[in-house]
C-alpha cells in the first residue's frame, strides 16, 4: 500500500478530505480532525504545538532548493499507509516524485473558493499578535528580519482588538504593504482567486463531486459506508453553513 498525500489551493479542503479517507481501515495515521462542536471549521487541521510534524513540513517545502527526501522522511515516519496533509500542502514550481506516496490535489473550483472564504476569510481572529507570531514561525522560522519586517508594515494590526482575517492574509501571505480596509475586501477575493502552479498530482478530484468508491479503487484502500456518511456532512455544511 501507498502513503497518500492531500493537497488543495485554499487549505479547507485538504483537511475535510483528509479526515474522510481516514475513515477507511486501510489507513494506520489519525493526522485529521472533526470536532462537530466548532462553529468555524469542524475540520480544522491546524495545531499551536510548535513541535507538531506539520510545522516541519512547512519549513522543509518553503526553504529555497526543496530537499524533498525529507518530506518522504516524515511521511515515512507516520507509518504506512497513512494520510498527510496540510493547509501549506503544496508549494509552488517544484517536482516532488515521491514513489511511494500518492498525490491528491483539490481542485479550485469558485464553489472551493467560496467554502474557503466563508470559512477561514471572513472569520474575526481576536488573538492577532498570536496569529502574527504563528505565522512568522510557520514561514519564515522565527527569522528576526522578517518579525521586523511583518511589525513595521503590520504591527498596528497587532494592536488591535480583532481582525478579519482575510485582512491578515493580505500582510501574510499576498505581499500587501499597507493596513487592508473593509473596502477592500473586493480586492482581496479576487487576488485570492488566483491559482498557482504546483506539483503535478497523480489524482485530481472535486471535493464537491466525489465518487469516493472509485476513488478508493484508485487508491487501492478499502471503502468503508463511513466514508460516504462524513462526506455528506461536509456537502450539507456547505450548503446549509457556510451557503455555497
Amino acid at each position: 500500500m501507498n502513503n497518500v498525500h492531500i493537497y488543495g489551493v485554499y487549505g479547507f479542503e485538504t483537511g475535510v478530505l483528509g479526515w474522510i479517507l481516514e475513515q477507511s481501515p486501510t489507513y494506520i495515521s489519525n493526522n485529521f480532525k472533526f470536532n462537530a462542536e466548532s462553529t468555524e471549521d469542524p475540520w480544522d487541521n491546524h495545531t499551536d504545538d510548535p513541535n507538531h510534524w506539520s510545522h516541519k513540513w512547512i519549513e522543509i517545502q518553503e526553504t529555497a532548493g526543496v530537499d524533498t527526501s525529507q518530506l518522504d522522511e516524515l511521511m515515512a515516519a507516520h507509518g504506512t499507509p497513512s494520510v498527510v496533509g496540510i493547509s501549506y500542502g503544496a508549494w509552488m514550481n517544484n517536482d516532488w516524485d515521491a514513489p511511494t506516496t500518492i498525490k491528491i490535489g483539490i481542485q479550485a473550483t469558485d464553489r472551493v473558493f467560496d467554502a474557503w472564504w466563508q470559512a477561514y476569510a471572513t472569520r474575526t481572529i481576536s488573538d492577532v499578535r498570536e496569529s502574527i507570531d504563528m505565522h512568522i514561525h510557520d514561514h519564515r522560522q522565527d527569522d528576526p528580519e522578517y518579525r521586523k519586517y511583518m511589525y513595521h508594515y503590520f504591527g498596528e494590526y497587532a494592536e488591535m482588538e480583532s481582525v478579519s482575517f482575510w485582512k491578515l492574509q493580505t500582510a501574510f501571505h499576498w505581499e500587501w504593504k499597507t493596513i487592508a480596509t473593509d473596502e477592500d475586501e473586493e480586492a482581496a477575493r479576487l487576488y485570492a482567486k488566483q491559482t498557482f502552479p504546483r506539483y503535478p498530482a497523480d489524482i485530481m478530484v472535486d471535493i464537491m463531486n466525489l465518487d469516493l468508491q472509485d476513488l478508493c479503487k484508485k487508491l487501492g484502500c478499502e471503502y468503508a459506508p463511513g466514508m460516504q456518511e462524513q462526506y455528506d456532512l461536509y456537502l450539507d455544511y456547505c450548503e446549509n453553513v457556510l451557503n455555497v
